[in-house]
C-alpha cells in the first residue's frame, strides 16, 4: 500500500511532527511512505481564476501542489496532521488543500463526481486546548470538521481521528500518547494484521 503522510506543523519536533513521523515508522516496514511537509514546500495560494474547473491542473506556474496533488491521486492512504490555528487546520496545509479542489473533486454543472473514491485517511489534530474544551468547534473539532469536509468532497473514507488535547504538556504524555497510536497502527496497517 502506498501512503502519503501530510505534516500541515510548522515545527520540527512538534507534538503533531513527533505523532506523524513515529506513524511512519511503525508503517515503513510495510509499506511505501511519502512524507511531506508542507511549511517546507514552495505553494503558492490559489487565485481564485477557476481555470482548473471543471477537470484541469492548476494553471499557476509548476510548484510543490501540483507535485503532492499526483501524489494524493497515487495514495492509497493519506494520514493528515495539523497543529489548531483558531479552530481549523494550519494556513499552509489550507493552502495546500485550495490548490488541490480538482484533484478531489469534478464539478461540472451541478454534477459533482468524488475524484479520490476508494482511498482511505486518518486524521491527526493537536491542540493546546484540555480535553473536553478541545471537543468545541473553535478548538480541534472545527480542524477536524475542516479536514473531514475536504476529505469526504474527494470521496475519501475517514479511517480513525486522532485528536491530541493539551499538545503544551505532550513531552509529559509522549510514550503514552504514540503507544496508543502505535497500538492501532499495528492491529490495522500492518502486513501481520490484514
Amino acid at each position: 500500500m502506498e501512503i502519503l503522510i501530510i505534516d500541515g506543523g510548522p515545527r520540527r519536533g512538534g507534538s503533531t511532527s513527533t505523532i506523524l513521523k513515529s506513524m511512519q515508522n511503525t508503517l515503513e516496514e510495510y509499506h511505501t511512505i511519502k512524507y511531506v511537509e508542507i511549511y517546507s514546500k514552495n505553494i503558492r495560494p490559489c487565485i481564485g481564476c477557476l481555470h482548473c474547473r471543471p477537470d484541469k491542473a492548476c494553471v499557476l506556474k509548476k510548484d510543490d501542489a501540483h507535485i503532492i496533488a499526483e501524489q494524493f491521486k497515487s495514495a492509497d492512504l493519506f494520514i493528515i496532521g495539523t497543529p489548531t490555528y483558531w479552530g481549523n487546520m494550519t494556513g499552509q496545509l489550507k493552502i495546500l488543500f485550495d490548490r488541490c479542489v480538482p484533484t478531489f473533486e469534478y464539478i461540472e454543472g451541478i454534477k459533482i463526481t468524488k475524484m479520490l473514491k476508494g482511498k482511505s485517511a486518518i486524521l491527526v489534530t493537536t491542540s493546546a486546548a484540555p480535553y473536553p474544551i478541545n471537543m468545541l468547534m473553535n478548538q480541534s473539532r472545527g480542524a477536524i470538521k475542516s479536514l473531514e469536509t475536504i476529505m469526504r468532497s474527494g470521496g475519501v473514507k475517514i479511517v480513525k481521528v486522532f485528536n491530541i488535547s493539551r499538545s503544551n504538556t505532550f513531552e509529559s504524555r509522549k510514550s503514552i500518547i504514540l503507544g496508543k497510536i502505535d497500538k492501532y497502527m499495528r492491529r490495522n496497517l500492518t502486513t501481520a494484521s490484514t
